[in-house]
């Protein structure tokens, strides 16, 4: 086994933690500095495809007053930083900011080649934890990045049903979130080598042209250094160097250029981040990836897995809102103070026009604005149906994941039906285990008690004959299953069809379930085919699909979709077929 072996000079090393959101060890690599006294910045760099996280970290010069971390990203190819990677991204954050002496508003996330990607995804979905983004290299997105031409999913969807496809895929895609720096809290310098043929320059020209369209202020040098690395003279710079690829090194400063570039180091640490900005623009499709930013808060949407927006300014009568798919959000008072914005009287929320009067100035317990019928101003949460989906439960199927879980099979059906649910467990758990290094434990349906259930996600295999945990909760899911048939809504469909849907256990609610079923054996077997653990495969809250999933892939189903905001059926949300789908139609 070779090893690596550290000179006592070396400031790099590698640590562990254990996930919140499974269990599983996961692990970053940091950069020491070379001051004594903090408070010091930190650095997130994030690394690109099959690169160890301790090299990404090497790859960074030690600086004074700085620790790098370079978190590791899942897989087996150490891919990528979305979904369990950007949370991974943002625990090792969070430990970095509990080990050392770490400043606040002084953490800067940067990358290379898909830690570039990563740098776009993570910054613009989670605009508000950092003082500025410095992608290299970084792709757009993983449709536009890898060659879709074979991609069935692409090529034989029917429209309605890839449109749901779309819209599984959207909280994922960075581009729609560049809306989160059209208020100029989130300064950028993106690097790029002019002749890098893994990643086109196309990639953060349309970035440039996003961000511009939002409003903000860019400008792209060609050329080896930048002229004004200046985040106060443009929002967002952009510098390509003639004559480079991928990986690059100029000798133009010390270290990497393409990881270490002087100009790059220079504009980013002359950014800070500023907690109560007077002026928030937010964007957001799915309240458990991001529902915050700075001190805007969405707690409820009109219509789910919908662009939600929130522009936000204080002024000197309070605070001047626009909400798009909002039915509840929250502020922050303490942001009437520390934004210097001096408020004449009693604050008012003026949101879409209508005037609400908030609560009296200080303190610091949010505000909570009821937008639903007469909007309204408390200081108390509203009263939230008994099931709705919220941050802290969501969907789609993949949520089932971000949390602890296990994997149980049934036991309950003959020896041959029994075999087929736990191979079912075993190929999803070796999926998770080499895909995200996660946990992913298989027990049988007869090692589920109460204290288990109440403490956890579950994925169940099997039918409700051969599942007894299926059976016990199966009257309170809105999807049903028995031989030979399959309904969602006020669709029945009939066959051997492969069924899947996530919903909150009938008995524990702030728990999920994930149901792999099917109205046969056979039809349990299809669920295996879909293999929908990488982030960039899309999942709905439920899918119905007869067997033609083997080649037509999501043109297969029957019926997918999304559960309203209280998990309800709702066929505006997904496509339900016909009943009976003649040949040729669709």
């Amino acid at each position: 086994m070779p090893l690596r072996v550290q000179t006592p000079e070396e400031t790099r090393w590698q640590t562990t933690f254990v996930s919140r959101h499974d269990g599983s060890v996961q692990e970053f690599s940091i950069r020491e500095p070379s001051g004594s006294s903090g408070p010091y910045d930190l650095i997130v760099s994030l690394h690109g495809a099959n690169v160890p996280s301790i090299n990404m970290a090497g790859a960074n010069v030690q600086r004074e007053d700085a620790y790098v971390v370079a978190p590791g990203a899942r897989g087996p190819v150490n891919y990528d930083h979305e979904d369990l990677g950007r949370l991974d991204d943002l625990e090792a954050i969070r430990e970095m900011k509990e080990r050392f002496d770490v400043d606040e508003d002084g953490v800067y996330l940067a990358g290379h080649s898909m830690g570039g990607h990563g740098t776009w995804h993570v910054g613009l979905t989670n605009p508000d934890r950092f003082a500025g983004l410095a992608p290299s290299a970084g792709w757009t997105d993983h449709e536009t990045s890898i060659t879709t031409t074979y991609n069935r999913d692409e090529l034989h969807t029917f429209p309605r049903l890839k449109a749901v496809k779309e819209t599984a895929l959207q909280k994922n895609l960075a581009l729609p979130k560049t809306r989160n720096a059209a208020d100029g809290t989130l300064p950028v310098f993106a690097l790029h080598g002019g002749e890098d043929a893994a990643v086109p320059t196309m990639h953060p020209r349309t970035y440039l042209r996003a961000l511009a369209n939002r409003g903000l202020s860019v400008r792209g040098e060609v050329g080896e250094r930048y002229s004004t690395p200046d985040p106060d003279a443009v929002d967002v710079a952009f510098l390509e160097v003639p004559g480079r690829s991928h990986w690059w090194d100029a000798g133009i400063g010390e270290g990497t250029d393409c990881v270490n570039h002087p100009d790059l180091r220079t504009f980013l640490r002359s950014t800070s981040r500023d907690p109560y900005p007077e002026h928030v623009h937010f964007f957001t499709t799915n309240l458990r990836v991001e529902h915050r930013k700075y001190w805007v808060a969405v707690h409820d949407q009109e219509t789910v897995h919908a662009p939600t927006k929130v522009d936000a300014r204080v002024t000197d009568d309070g605070l001047e809102i626009r909400a798009e798919n909002v039915a509840v959000l929250s502020v922050d008072p303490r942001v009437f103070r520390e934004a210097g914005v001096r408020v004449r009287g009693r604050p008012t929320a003026t949101v879409n026009g209508d005037r609400i009067r908030l609560p009296a100035k200080g303190g610091r317990k949010r505000v909570y604005l009821d937008l639903r019928g007469e909007p309204s101003a408390s200081r108390t949460e509203p009263d939230w149906p008994a099931m709705r989906k919220s941050p802290d439960r969501y969907g789609p199927l993949t949520e089932v994941h971000h949390d602890p879980y296990y994997l149980v099979y049934g036991t309950q059906g003959d020896d041959g039906e029994t075999a087929t649910n736990r191979n079912l467990a075993n190929v999803r758990s070796q999926r998770l285990v080499q895909r995200a290094r996660a946990q992913a434990t298989v027990v049988p349906d007869t090692a589920v008690d109460d204290a288990l259930m109440a403490e956890h996600n579950l994925v169940l295999f099997g039918r409700p004959s051969s599942n007894a945990v299926y059976r016990r909760l199966a009257d309170g899911f809105p999807v049903e299953v028995g031989d030979g048939r399959a309904a969602v809504g006020d669709r029945e469909y009939s066959g051997n069809l492969g069924v899947e849907f996530v919903y909150p256990n009938p008995e524990h609610p702030d728990n999920l379930v994930q149901v792999d079923t099917g109205t046969s054996l056979a039809g349990v077997r299809l669920t295996r085919v879909r293999n929908w653990i990488p982030t960039q495969k899309a999942t709905a809250d439920y899918a119905i699909y007869d067997d033609s999933v083997r080649y037509q892939c999501w043109n297969a189903c029957r019926a997918a979709g999304f559960f309203d905001g209280e998990w309800n059926v709702d066929p505006e949300l997904g496509y339900l077929r016909p009943n009976a789908v003649a040949d040729g139609d669709d």
